[in-house]
């Protein structure tokens, strides 16, 4: 005890700073786990649930894309920490389909519904022409899942935008398909060229030094061929496949809309830049309010709580992960749907902000 010193005031400043940092992350990862634990336990409600053996369990598509100004792994990290353990916990079935560019979803959306529509118009008279899986297919005993009904779940705005166009767009757009441009097949014939005549020439001289001379024989006469006279050229045959006629969707069309997927939301706020570095540092000691609120629209869709479109409300959710990303007007994915698709859109239930996690 006799060498023991009084540490600076100095060095009990910083090991008191240092403490006081790591005791509130501390605190705040205490938080957090305590509300994802919770909200764990109130998905596995549905997990325990018991299911019909001729049922199929709930499945929905996640939709990930990168954000504004950043690459994929971010939405891929917000997933899998945010998300992913609602979903499990519920035992949600899920597939993740990651876009690589923007308008990716909007047309991948726009392309499944457009093949309903065409499923559900019936074959015209005199053509082989079946729309209808049911039709084409025998029936099976074993119940598939039509990947178009399944719920989408977007994960951010951007996504969500894209969502609802392709939707507005697959369910009222043209059914026609735009006939696309069917390459020529070409037959080539390989041409004779002087060089492989050379080379040809060069490699029967060569043979001829290790073999014996033969005896001379008088020539024979040569008959001049006139196809063999003229070196052999490429030649180029067209193979046109056979035509058939288009069928007119569009005539053929009811207009009435197919079975729209339900549609879900999830918040991504993704703050990018030294402008948002004060609020990035805060977030990072402040994890509890974002995992509370995520956790809450992520069990929402365990549970299924559904319910009708409502316009202006569902049509907006979202634009405040615009003003975090601090996207310009320009950037900005606008929405366009048609108001009876609007109609006839059921979403899942967006639950209120916990307090404290509105900004987050």
């Amino acid at each position: 005890m006799a060498n023991f010193k009084i540490p600076s005031p100095k060095t009990t400043a910083f090991v008191a700073v240092l403490s006081a940092i790591v005791g509130v992350k501390k605190y705040d990862t205490y938080r957090a786990d305590s509300i994802r634990e919770r909200i764990k336990a109130e998905a596995s409600v549905k997990a325990k649930e018991p299911l019909d053996p001729m049922a199929l369990p709930t499945k929905v598509i996640v939709y990930l894309t990168p954000p504004p100004g950043d690459g994929i792994h971010k939405s891929r990290i917000y997933f899998r920490d945010f998300v992913k353990p609602i979903f499990d916990a519920g035992a949600l079935d899920y597939d993740v389909i990651e876009a690589k560019e923007a308008g990716d979803i909007h047309t991948a959306v726009s392309q499944e519904l457009l093949e309903r529509r065409r499923d559900q118009i019936p074959a015209p008279p005199g053509t082989n022409h079946t729309t209808s899986n049911a039709e084409a297919i025998p029936p099976s005993p074993v119940q598939k899942i039509d990947v178009r009904t399944v719920p989408k779940i977007a994960i951010g705005r951007q996504v969500l935008a894209e969502i609802y166009n392709g939707l507005s767009e697959g369910s009222t757009g043209s059914l026609n398909i735009t006939p696309e441009p069917v390459p020529d097949l070409v037959t080539e014939v390989a041409a004779v060229t002087d060089a492989t005549t050379e080379q040809t020439t060069e490699a029967t001289d060569a043979a001829d030094l290790f073999t014996e001379t033969a005896p001379a024989s008088e020539p024979e006469p040569f008959l001049e061929d006139p196809a063999a006279a003229t070196p052999t050229t490429a030649t180029t045959n067209t193979i046109s496949p056979p035509s058939e006629p288009p069928v007119d969707y569009d005539a053929l069309d009811t207009g009435d809309l197919p079975l729209l997927p339900v549609v879900g939301f999830i918040n991504f706020k993704n703050r990018i830049g030294w402008l948002s570095m004060p609020g990035r540092i805060l977030g990072f000691f402040n994890t509890a309010p974002q995992v509370e609120k995520i956790g809450e629209q992520a069990l929402s869709i365990v549970l299924e709580a559904r319910r009708p479109f409502r316009n202006p409300e569902d049509l907006y959710r979202g634009q405040d992960d615009d003003v975090a990303h601090g996207l310009e007007p320009k950037d900005i994915v606008p929405v366009v749907m048609e108001p009876r698709v609007m109609d006839n859109l059921v979403v899942f239930d967006v639950p209120k902000c916990p307090p404290g996690s509105e900004h987050v």
